[in-house]
Formats: structure tokens, sequence, C-alpha cells
């Protein structure tokens, strides 16, 4: 939630998260994080802004090129 009420403070609107998946309680509890200030926010949050993966570099990068490949 830290780094998504940063973003929101700064004004983005449309934020996307890379994160673990729901089979750890990290990975849940990050996205229940991100979901709380999205919507504390009065901000969208459209499924295709969250790619859950494993935590590693290539991941990453692949996490990325997805979202900048989307059109929303």
């Amino acid at each position: 939630a830290l780094a998504t009420n940063h973003l929101i403070s700064l004004g983005h609107k449309r934020i996307a998260m890379i994160g673990g998946t729901d089979q750890t309680s990290t990975g849940r509890d990050r996205y229940q994080g991100y979901l709380n200030a999205m919507e504390a926010a009065g901000l969208e949050v459209k499924p295709s802004w969250r790619i859950a993966g494993p935590r590693t570099k290539q991941a990453g990068f692949e996490a990325a090129g997805q979202f900048l490949a989307l059109k929303d």
C-alpha cells in the first residue's frame, strides 16, 4: 500500500501491479494493500493491471512488456 499511496500522491491514476502469486500470504497481502489504496482513492482497478508470478528478473521483464503492450 505504501508504494501505491506514493504513486497516488504524485497524481497517478492508472497504477498497475507486478507481484507474487496468491499462493503466498505475502503476495495476497501486497495485492490487498494495492486494492485498498486504490479503492480509498476512488480509483479504478482493471484485472489486466495485475500480473502475478515468480519474483525473478526475467518474470519482471516479461511483466513490464505485457503492461507496455496494454491499450488501456
